[in-house]
């Protein structure tokens, strides 16, 4: 009685609120192993996920940079795409283009988009943009003055390119 009345309540209440007690327990238990099950599966299909990214990511990359020297190449250039990450972490993309071959017939380096004349500019950035357009699926592609500083032969050929191209989008 002395231990009931310290309690302040009788042994067989005392004895039910503990089995209440032990029963949430083990439900509460039980919840909290499905939510680590359920942490799991998410974390490994975020996992999965960002994996397959990567893999997109890396095609992706890949078929820019091949469209992009097969759209220069109309122009009898060679160049490449670059991708990077600045000190940001963001996703940079350099265009580098050859416009010459030396002497031997080899390709000089390939310059940096700043590098080159303003036509020359002007027609690898349509490049770019029409490689861009073709690996993201773009619906349609608006451009204003993107010839403006093209010499003729540079604005034919572009202008050729942007009415093959143009079907596709």
């Amino acid at each position: 009685e002395r231990v009931e009345a310290a309690m302040g309540m009788s042994k067989d209440v005392a004895e039910d609120e503990w089995l209440k007690a032990k029963s949430q327990e083990k439900k509460l238990g039980k919840r909290m192993a499905d939510l680590r099950r359920l942490e799991e599966e998410l974390t490994k299909g975020i996992k999965t996920r960002h994996r397959k990214y990567k893999n997109v990511l890396k095609s992706r990359k890949r078929n820019a940079t091949w469209e992009f020297d097969k759209f220069i190449g109309q122009r009898d250039f060679q160049g490449r795409l670059t991708f990077s990450k600045d000190e940001r972490n963001v996703d940079r993309m350099e265009p580098a283009v050859a416009t010459q071959k030396n002497s031997e017939g080899q390709w000089e380096e390939a310059k940096c988009v700043k590098e080159l004349s303003g036509g020359e500019r002007s027609f690898s950035s349509l490049c770019m943009v029409l490689a861009l357009s073709k690996v993201s699926g773009a619906p349609f592609l608006a451009m204003d003055e993107f010839d403006v500083f093209m010499d003729e032969t540079n604005r034919t050929v572009g202008l050729r390119m942007l009415v093959d191209v143009s079907p596709d989008l």
